[in-house]
């Protein structure tokens, strides 16, 4: 996170010369937490890279970057069915009002536990960030599909921050198995 714009701009030079999957791996890297100085379309190329593990890394890059040509191709990823979180991750910062009802148009859920855990955990993230997003249905999926406690409660914050949570999640708030749930609900009362 120190480094300068000119070093990162040099990192991004140097990942475009690159033809190993190692090295362009080592270069993305680099922009694992952190937005690109400047947005370069080409990036979204990689998604499509024969190596796997590039694929996976150029997703997780984009996700730290809001652009108009970054959200143009999530909406048009969203189009072919939203079922992993490599895409979902895509709306994090290029999230629109009224995304939500994409998304959960787009939703497939796949039936893989830890594919599920990951595709909900990247929709509580897009709530995490946007707080202005209506939490009101896709909280409700992300409590109801989970397997993650901790994603449960997430979605429970996000409802409860809109005042959304329906009643009957109220109700199995009050014996979940999440301490945090339990208060969360009983300091709502």
């Amino acid at each position: 996170m120190n480094a300068k714009t000119e070093e990162l701009n040099e990192v991004l030079k140097q990942l475009w010369l690159a033809e190993k999957p190692k090295v362009i791996l080592n270069y993305l890297e680099v922009f694992s937490n952190r937005a690109l100085p400047v947005f370069d379309p080409r990036l979204i190329e990689l998604t499509r890279h024969p190596d796997e593990k590039v694929r996976w890394r150029a997703f997780k890059t984009l996700s730290m970057n809001d652009h108009p040509i970054l959200r143009e191709h999530a909406l048009k990823e969203l189009e072919k069915g939203l079922s992993d979180c490599l895409n979902a991750d895509l709306f994090i910062y290029n999230f629109f009002p009224g995304d939500e009802e994409r998304i959960l148009k787009a939703l497939v859920l796949p039936d893989d536990l830890n594919q599920l855990h990951w595709l909900l955990s990247a929709i509580e993230d897009i709530l995490e960030i946007n707080p202005s997003a209506d939490s009101s249905k896709l909280g409700v999926v992300i409590y109801a599909h989970t397997p993650c406690v901790n994603c449960r409660f997430k979605a429970i914050k996000h409802l409860a921050r809109q005042s959304a949570i329906p009643s009957w999640m109220k109700e199995e708030c009050r014996f979940d198995s999440n301490v945090e749930c339990r208060e969360l609900l009983k300091s709502m009362n």
